[in-house]
């Protein structure tokens, strides 16, 4: 039951489409008992001598002309059903994810996401589509007939009520292992898509090593694991749907033969004899219907509960009710004794850091890998909040601030460059929808991007492909520059924007960010330390905590931390 309302809780915008499926299901089911009453009224003349009867069958007619439209309508309610759940729940689980945000999701498998936003929804499709709208008629239909029945002959209608609830009561004693057995078999289902989009996006690493033979065992055996708890539920599904089988198909028997008897005794009619063996089997058809349909209930049950983790998950920054707007024009920052950590177990990762970058400086973060300079970035971001201390942009506290208009006033040129799989075009005006092409090249220009831009085969109108991986290195940052100068935002963050670039590539790029950040309130973290003599201001971060603080040259003088990270760099 817990599990049931936990499905029902994720769509439950859905639930008047899932209504109007089990009412058009309902009115098929009527349409068909309709049927078998007035062929039973038809026979039953015959039976009598009479001859049929001319109103009988031409409503029998019209009831087999609107149960094809019924079907029909049926079947469109459905898919409508289908289609609107899945878009919606896509949509909700979407929106989590940007909620969430880097700060939260950095730490999971891309795969289980990927399979968690597009496999477990389409687990719960037919569970809303199919499930929910057999169970309606399976609770609804057979008490009715059982009714009607036990009007007419109560032997007929206790008969019938004792086989439709041992249908519908001996099958819940499996419902439990069979909800364990799919949750287990969608963990591992998890883990193996997982495991397969690793293996496709490190191919090349792979093959490098010599180690693709050894990643094709295990994701054999990982694949060996899904089907042996798909197996596992089957076998577990296969024992429900016999009870299922032998109480409606003995029920029918039983009742049939309960009613020819009555009607040998002379207490039943032949018309009532004859509607009572068309609407038995009306009455416990639900039920078979329900069991076929069961298979997508288990499969909902294992995705409804990572689904329903993953919707209860908090963001590590949520927005405010009334946020107070950012302010225009240029903008400084301040650090006031911020600290932060990932979590408990980690510690604090950032003590009590302080700053000030005035509109139009730059100050540089430096120190070794694990200081925290990039989650110093990662909290001007908003992508983590604080434990303690505030964080002010334009003197207002970000906390306070929408967090859209927030990242608006800030472009970010990092070290791993992401680039999507559209045009060149599209990923530049990523930062800015509404720029023209001449502001768009412009900013390309700038970035020193024109010129191989215009060398490619459709020049800005080039699908790059996922990540662009076609493109070097250098020409991707490029890309990244001109994203960030077509942005023109008032706070610029460098992360590591010249890692892994030759030496020539990297002079390029120099002067391409000393053009982007004229003016512009910037930070930028870099390990190669020649590349922030010309800061404002430089921070030596050690262990979370600024153990440094000024301008190149006296840093220097001060042979501290700075200077030994000088030292190390020349000497290698």
């Amino acid at each position: 039951m817990n599990r049931a309302k936990t499905i029902v809780s994720l769509a439950s915008d859905v639930r008047w489409h899932v209504l109007g499926s089990s009412g058009m299901r309902l009115l098929v089911v009527g349409s068909r008992i309709s049927i078998g009453l007035l062929m039973a009224r038809v026979l039953g003349g015959v039976l009598r001598g009479d001859g049929p009867s001319g109103g009988a069958a031409l409503g029998l007619a019209v009831a087999i002309a609107l149960q094809f439209a019924l079907v029909w309508a049926s079947h469109r309610v459905a898919q409508a059903t289908a289609a609107v759940t899945k878009e919606r729940l896509r949509a909700a689980a979407f929106a989590k994810l940007v909620e969430l945000g880097p700060g939260k999701i950095v730490g999971e498998r891309t795969g289980e996401i990927q399979t968690l936003m597009v496999e477990s929804i389409e687990a719960l499709e037919a569970y809303f589509s199919d499930y929910l709208p057999a169970l309606v008629v399976a609770v609804v239909v057979p008490l009715a007939v059982v009714a009607g029945l036990g009007f007419v002959d109560p032997w007929l209608g206790g008969t019938l009520l004792a086989f439709v609830l041992g249908a519908a009561l001996l099958p819940i004693l499996f419902d439990r292992p069979l909800a364990a057995k799919s949750e287990a078999g969608w963990t591992v289902y998890l883990a193996l898509g997982a495991e397969f989009l690793d293996a496709v996006q490190g191919m090349v690493t792979l093959k490098a090593f010599g180690a693709s033979p050894r990643r094709r065992r295990e994701l054999e055996d990982k694949s060996d694991r899904v089907a042996t708890e798909g197996i596992r539920t089957l076998f577990v599904a296969l024992g429900r749907a016999a009870i299922v089988t032998a109480m409606t198909l003995g029920g029918a028997a039983v009742t049939i033969w309960l009613a020819a008897t009555r009607a040998a005794e002379g207490k039943l009619d032949p018309a009532t004899l004859l509607g009572s063996l068309l609407v038995v089997r009306e009455a416990l058809r639900p039920f078979s219907d329900l069991a076929r349909a069961v298979h997508a209930s288990l499969s909902a049950h294992g995705a409804a509960e990572q689904l329903h983790a993953w919707f209860a998950q908090t963001p590590p920054v949520s927005e405010v009710e009334q946020p107070e707007p950012v302010p225009k024009g240029a903008l400084d920052i301040a650090f006031e004794h911020v600290s932060f950590g990932y979590s408990q177990r980690e510690g604090t990762v950032v003590h009590d850091v302080s700053f000030r970058a005035s509109a139009g400086e730059t100050v540089a973060l430096v120190g070794a890998s694990g200081a925290g300079k990039s989650t110093i970035l990662a909290l001007l971001l908003a992508f983590v909040a604080p434990r303690s201390g505030r964080i002010l942009v334009g003197g207002a506290n970000t906390r306070t601030m929408k967090l859209d208009d927030l990242r608006a006033r800030i472009a970010v040129v990092s070290q791993d460059t992401y680039l999507f799989a559209g045009t060149v075009r599209e990923n530049l005006t990523l930062s800015r929808p509404n720029a023209t092409p001449a502001e768009v090249e412009k900013a390309a220009r700038a970035a020193d991007a024109h010129e191989f831009i215009t060398k490619l085969p459709d020049g800005y109108d080039t699908v790059l492909g996922e990540n662009a991986l076609r493109l070097s290195g250098g020409q991707r940052q490029r890309l990244a520059l001109a994203r960030a100068f077509l942005k023109d935002a008032p706070i610029l963050v460098l992360d590591e924007p010249t890692a892994n670039l030759d030496a020539r590539t990297e002079a390029t790029i120099l002067a391409a960010l000393r053009e982007l950040s004229r003016g512009k309130t910037t930070l930028v973290v870099a390990h190669r330390l020649s590349n922030v003599r010309e800061a404002d201001r430089i921070l030596v971060l050690e262990n979370g905590k600024v153990v440094e603080m000024g301008r190149h040259i006296d840093l220097v003088a001060r042979r501290g931390t700075y200077a030994r990270l000088i030292d190390a760099q020349e000497v290698a």
